[in-house]
């Protein structure tokens, strides 16, 4: 359960208060007094989205001014020039980045691990008749994989037809536009951006933990990482918190409208998938990272789960759903 209201704003102050500082003054943000927030543009960054969507309806102003950047790269090189204040970055990336000193990760952008099939643009097939055809696949000990063959089977599936080859999941998206294989394995994200490219949807099932090394339990389903510069100014910094977090509390319509007008991925696209959000990580999570300030009651602001509102249908919410095949 998450802190609401004035509990919320006393654990990020807390929080912020034992992030040394660097120097003798704090960092202030843009000359406009908000927050320069580093971010690609994907639909990992939902509550960044919907919380200047709604200042451009007239709600309240976003506390931060978004600047888009081509990969996680080019932000930490932004934040390290002193051109940000804050980044939303990659977790793989953010444990290499936090090495630096005078930065310190205090939030993530979660989105469900998931085991999705996807299979080229180009290929009229449906789950039965992969027999041959190359299937890409983290490793073969991975939770991910176990899950497929279990469904599959439990389907009437073979899943020794197809031809199961090795890649990370950063690759396979590539490998499928390339046409290296004809079918990737792979968590939600990564699955998500392959069906951005037009690339189809053969079987999917959200239900699966991470306690492997494909699909880690630490930084479980955190795809982005806000890594901050120490000695932010502590309202500065509690205003974009809250506003992410209020954004993430978003019914998944609104959400995947803002989404798709954003990204230009159509609105079909987005259904089947839930919507990414953002909340605290616990110091478990921040020193998994490299980050090893603790401040025990972050703890509990931590959400693991893909966020519902609480007006969504089971349609727009991930977890408790059925595998399903095409």
């Amino acid at each position: 359960m998450q802190p609401k209201g004035g509990l919320f704003m006393m654990i990020v102050v807390a929080f912020l208060s034992v992030l040394p500082a660097v120097g003798c003054t704090r960092e202030r943000p843009d000359d406009d007094g908000r927050v320069r927030l580093g971010f690609v543009n994907n639909p990992l960054a939902a509550a960044l989205y919907v919380a200047e969507a709604r200042a451009e309806a007239g709600g309240p102003p976003a506390p931060f001014r978004s600047i888009s950047f081509g990969s996680s790269g080019d932000i930490g090189l932004a934040l390290l020039a002193g051109e940000l204040d804050s980044g939303l970055i990659e977790t793989a990336k953010a444990r290499s980045f936090l090495r630096n000193p005078g930065f310190h990760a205090i939030g993530g952008v979660d989105f469900p691990y998931g085991a999705t099939l996807v299979l080229r643009k180009d290929l009229n097939l449906r789950l039965d008749d992969l027999a041959g055809y190359s299937v890409a696949v983290q490793s073969a000990g991975c939770r991910l994989f176990h899950q497929f063959q279990s469904d599959a089977q439990r389907l009437g599936v073979d899943t020794q037809a197809p031809r199961f080859v090795y890649l990370s999941f950063e690759d396979m998206a590539s490998a499928l536009e390339a046409k290296k294989v004809d079918a990737i394995l792979t968590q939600g994200a990564y699955a998500l951006l392959s069906v951005a490219l037009g690339h189809k949807i053969l079987y999917q099932n959200w239900d699966v933990s991470g306690k492997d090394l494909c699909c880690p339990a630490t930084a479980a389903q955190i795809e982005w990482v806000l890594v901050v510069r120490s000695g932010m100014d502590p309202d500065s910094l509690s205003a974009l918190v809250a506003s992410l977090r209020d954004a993430s509390t978003a019914k998944s319509s609104e959400a995947r409208h803002v989404i798709s007008r954003r990204t230009r991925i159509p609105r079909e696209n987005l259904e089947t998938f839930p919507v990414a959000g953002f909340s605290m990580l616990s110091a478990e999570q921040r020193q998994a990272l490299g980050d090893h300030i603790t401040e025990p009651a972050a703890g509990v602001l931590t959400q693991h789960e893909a966020p519902c509102h609480p007006e969504d249908s089971g349609d727009n919410c991930s977890h408790g759903k059925e595998p399903h095949a095409h």
